[in-house]
């Protein structure tokens, strides 16, 4: 009952549920790395003010996203550009043919969590 990472009992369950985690008063222009329920994740607000909660590891070359850059919309990786929006959806693959693109586009999918963020 006390292991909580991805695939276990306990883990699986208390991700069924919301968990306040940080201050977005506190978030500043760049990523920042989180760590719960045993994932590292990384909180970061596009240009357009929207909070997103990825995975670390961009799924393309596995480069951590806290060194991203935040964009009007997502996040980009720093290392081939890949773009992803809040929710984890591929907004952009440059260098990738327009056909691959598209194909990238409806396969590839970076890990995301909803987030909220309470005004006091």
């Amino acid at each position: 009952m006390v292991r909580v990472g991805p695939g276990t009992p306990c883990g699986e369950y208390l991700r069924r549920f919301w968990h306040p985690f940080f201050l977005s008063s506190e978030l500043g222009e760049r990523p920042v790395v989180i760590r719960i329920l045993g994932e590292e994740l990384v909180l970061f607000r596009d240009k357009s003010g929207r909070l997103g909660l990825v995975h670390k590891r961009c799924p393309h070359r596995q480069a951590s996203l806290e060194f991203g850059r935040c964009e009007v919309k997502g996040i980009r990786c720093c290392y081939h550009g890949w773009q992803f929006d809040i929710d984890g959806s591929l907004l952009d693959a440059p260098g990738e043919s327009l056909t691959l693109n598209r194909r990238l586009k409806d396969r590839v999918r970076l890990g995301a969590y909803p987030t909220v963020s309470i005004k006091d």
